[in-house]
């Protein structure tokens, strides 16, 4: 997958991989090039409802409905066609990664950190995967297992702020200030 070999902040390559995945690829769901201009015409003016309607018209759409549904925050729908792309495979790296976020987006704890440390055991260099992990336990008071989590991220990717952010908070240390004011001027840890 992509995302591990870009050490950019976070969110950022979910973004340029979605655009990415969201327009190339719709090359191959759509066989009327007025369509795709329509598709992408909702999508990048953020219809994502009337993208959706396009989409649906296609074939062979499960994952990018279901990333859709989620850019959506139709949390539901993006985890049942996202399942649906899944298949039988059951180990697509990206595909994994965007269920367990659209359960943890639904507060659905339990699914999202099964599904996010199945990630882990796929990639262990996935450093978003380390970090929502590392939060989720942060949340649930596994301090320890947060801060492993949290560290694992920041090995891989030494600029990482979320990370930065909670270890900071959590060891208190001042050496995660340095990171931090890369990326906000008040450099705080609380």
């Amino acid at each position: 997958s992509a995302l591990n070999y870009y050490p950019y902040q976070s969110g950022f390559i979910f973004r340029k991989l979605g655009n990415y995945e969201l327009t190339t690829v719709k090359h191959f769901y759509f066989k009327d090039p007025a369509k795709i201009e329509l598709y992408l015409h909702y999508y990048l003016n953020g219809q994502l409802d009337k993208a959706i309607q396009e989409l649906e018209k296609a074939k062979n759409k499960p994952y990018s409905l279901g990333y859709l549904y989620k850019l959506n925050k139709k949390y539901s729908e993006s985890i049942k066609y996202l399942t649906k792309a899944l298949g039988k495979g059951q180990n697509n790296e990206l595909v994994l990664y965007h269920i367990a976020d659209s359960y943890w987006s639904k507060k659905d704890i339990p699914n999202a950190k099964l599904l996010f440390e199945k990630v882990v055991n796929i990639n262990s260099n996935n450093y978003e995967a380390h970090t929502n992990l590392g939060a989720i336990e942060f949340g649930l008071g596994n301090i320890s297992k947060a801060k492993k989590h949290f560290t694992s991220a920041l090995s891989i990717n030494p600029a990482h702020y979320i990370a930065c952010f909670y270890l900071g908070r959590i060891t208190k240390d001042t050496k995660y200030l340095s990171c931090l004011s890369k990326f906000s001027p008040d450099n705080t840890l609380s």
